[in-house]
């Protein structure tokens, strides 16, 4: 099976606890296999089979708003 990533721009994410905050609650998501947020570019990459719509509610509950991120 192939490892699918997107990225995703995460708005309102400021600092290192907004990171973690957002890494935790992306990567908690079933078929999740790896989150990796950048803070300078306020992006949070999914590697898996998770689909948007799960990754979106996770930042939204977590108190941001993402989109995917232009390729």
């Amino acid at each position: 099976m192939c490892d699918i990533a997107t990225t995703y721009q995460v708005a309102g994410m400021t600092c290192g606890g907004c990171a973690t905050k957002v890494e935790t609650a992306v990567g908690k998501l079933p078929g999740a296999t790896a989150t990796v947020v950048d803070l300078d570019s306020s992006t949070v990459t999914v590697h898996g089979h998770v689909s948007e719509e799960a990754v979106h509610t996770a930042i939204a509950e977590a108190g941001y708003t993402a989109a995917v991120a232009p390729a």
